[in-house]
């Protein structure tokens, strides 16, 4: 909810102002859970606060309750008597002080900064308009498979795929084993029969 007076001339013209000088609040704390940098509210308080007060504008924030629920409302007085208003409704994690003082910290912060237009910035002001350098992507590499027999470092074997036999290697394995008797049928690697051969 935003309200303002009827005239808004002048507090328009100290704002333009205000906000020609205001620079980027400074982020000077690290969130544990999510570890990236914010800024608090004193730091957005220390951009705003003296530059605000040399353009005869006062900041008040006030909270509040109503069918909505709790509310925190940042009011902008100007020297001649213009104001603007803007309320933000508040969650809580948590449904006690500590959560409420929470949410009150955590919208006084975001009000300020919305109202005068700031953003945040690295605590060496220059980090945000450094763009990250890019990591170009790695291929992935192919290991060649282990000969047959092979072993690791400490002395352990090597499974690897089984060579499909071949005709000619049918024909060396037959030529290296003599003829079964009639009681040991005899069968090759690749499902030859010692029939088989001899018929080829």
């Amino acid at each position: 909810m935003n309200t303002q007076t009827s005239s808004m001339k002048q507090i328009a013209q100290a704002l333009v102002k205000a906000q020609s000088r205001i620079k980027n609040a400074s982020k000077d704390a690290t969130n544990p859970h999510f570890r990236n940098d914010y800024a608090t509210l004193e730091s957005v308080i220390e951009a705003i606060k003296d530059i605000a007060t040399q353009c005869e504008i006062a900041i008040v924030q006030t909270c509040g309750k109503d069918s909505e629920g709790h509310f925190l409302e940042t009011h902008l007085f100007h020297t001649s008597g213009e104001t603007i208003s803007s309320r933000i409704y508040l969650v809580m994690d948590k449904q006690n002080m500590q959560g409420l003082g929470s949410a009150i910290t955590y919208a006084r912060r975001y009000s300020l900064a919305g109202l005068f237009m700031i953003g945040q910035e690295d605590d060496d002001g220059n980090g945000a308009s450094k763009p990250k350098p890019s990591t170009p992507a790695q291929k992935p590499t192919q290991t060649p498979p282990k000969p047959m027999g092979a072993t690791t470092p400490s002395g352990v074997p090597v499974r690897t795929q089984p060579t499909r036999p071949t005709q000619n290697m049918t024909a060396q394995y037959m030529a290296n084993n003599p003829p079964p008797s009639p009681q040991q049928p005899f069968t090759a690697p690749d499902g030859t029969t010692w029939e088989d051969f001899k018929g080829k």
